[in-house]
């Protein structure tokens, strides 16, 4: 059953959660919902009340003879009892959440099953911030996702069905995902697999690649891989080399590995010999996010040259000198010129100049840039190894040298066989 919880009170996730405290009670109860001065039987507190309709209503409540009062607008409202179907505390609720809270961390997937505890639980603000964090970190984790799906929370988002009758509504969504975190995007990814046929939705999301907005390129990205999963591998890679944003080309770069194609690497392979290091290093990162064996060669290649590259400034690095002083201009004299009828005296201007020239060698940001360089190939060669051979070069060639012969089978050949060819 998915349930609703009717409160939110955590600030962070007020604006997400539909903020109604209307009981959808079935018509023939509605007669006798207001409270008539029932006898209490227990004293008000706050409760969570699963409810027949599918909510679960949090707040103050007060167990009565016929049923249960909960404290709305201002007056008591009376519930019969048979449609509160399960009751529980909501101290009780939290002090267990404490409880698991302690015992998941550490673990995404214990933080998944302790999420969807509190969402069954009612406790919605405090499992979408749990979802949130999980997805943040991995945006397509297995559990974090299948347990949004499963509950799927009452959120400020389009309805499934309104999608499909109003196309402004989708407008209304990609805003929403503007504005939103991991949660709202990938709940509203999910409504877009699940509606019926949207028009035009396809050509809308690859424009939403070229939005100024990185939240709506990172929604893009996702709805892509969400809803039209291993397509349109040009416009991808694009994003998941040059995009300026991380979200992006992560995203990006997650949709090209569902391509289940190793030749979708080569312009990646490619880009690792580029003359700029932003776009070697946003390559090599992209590499290890698409998660093919076959990039672990030219990665540890490259690998491999940027170490040579070290070597070779080692050896001496470039010199040339500065001056460092100062000019003074002055007149010196006059350069006195006869003319009919005027006599005109032209300035002559000399300088004087003081200061002192040095010897001078630049390399500290060329030696930044390289070390980002290296340990970004190093994170991306551990990702796609699961080796941690150590953080420098020389510990990955030892590695390398040991393990290279199977690695090298898979590096890809010949023209590719993805949507690439196909100009997609």
């Amino acid at each position: 059953m998915r349930h609703r919880t009717s409160t939110c009170p955590s600030p962070v996730f007020a604006a997400l959660l539909v903020g109604a405290l209307t009981i959808h009670a079935p018509a023939q109860e509605e007669a006798s919902v207001r409270a008539t001065g029932q006898t209490t039987t227990s004293s008000a507190s706050a409760w969570l009340l699963h409810l027949s309709s599918g909510f679960v209503f949090r707040g103050k409540a007060r167990e009565v003879e016929e049923g249960w009062e909960i404290w709305q607008r201002g007056e008591w409202v009376a519930l019969p009892s048979e449609v509160v179907l399960r009751s529980i505390s909501e101290k009780e609720v939290l002090k267990r959440s404490r409880k698991l809270d302690r015992a998941s961390r550490g673990d995404s997937g214990r933080r998944a099953a302790f999420a969807d505890w509190l969402l069954g639980e009612g406790l919605y603000p405090e499992g979408l911030k749990v979802l949130d964090v999980l997805l943040r970190e991995s945006p397509d984790h297995p559990q974090a996702c299948a347990v949004l799906e499963r509950h799927d929370p009452p959120l400020s988002l389009p309805s499934i069905d309104s999608l499909a009758r109003d196309t402004a509504q989708l407008e209304v969504l990609l805003e929403s995902c503007a504005k939103g975190g991991p949660v709202i995007q990938e709940s509203a990814a999910q409504r877009l697999r699940s509606a019926p046929e949207i028009g035009g939705l396809e050509d809308r999301l690859l424009s939403e690649l070229h939005e100024k907005s990185a939240s709506r390129r990172t929604f893009a990205t996702l709805a892509l891989r969400r809803v039209f999963p291993a397509r349109h591998v040009r416009p991808l890679l694009a994003r998941a080399v040059l995009d300026v944003s991380d979200e992006v080309r992560l995203g990006a770069a997650l949709a090209l590995g569902q391509v289940g194609d190793p030749a979708v690497c080569v312009p990646a392979i490619r880009a690792l010999g580029s003359k700029h290091s932003t776009v070697r290093r946003n390559a090599a990162q992209a590499l290890g996010r698409m998660n093919y064996r076959a990039a672990v060669a030219p990665l540890m290649g490259h690998l491999t040259s940027l170490k040579n590259t070290r070597a070779a400034t080692d050896r001496g690095a470039p010199r040339s000198h500065i001056f460092i002083g100062r000019q003074l201009a002055f007149v010196q004299d006059f350069d006195v010129e006869i003319a009919q009828n005027s006599s005109i005296a032209d300035p002559i201007i000399n300088v004087l100049t003081e200061g002192v020239v040095l010897e001078a060698s630049s390399v500290g940001i060329h030696e930044t840039t390289v070390a980002q360089e290296r340990s970004t190939i190093r994170r991306s060669l551990s990702n796609l190894t699961g080796a941690s051979p150590g953080n420098n070069t020389a510990a990955w060639q030892r590695w390398w040298t040991e393990h290279g012969d199977e690695w090298l089978a898979d590096l890809p050949s010949g023209p590719p066989s993805t949507p690439l060819r196909r100009g997609n």
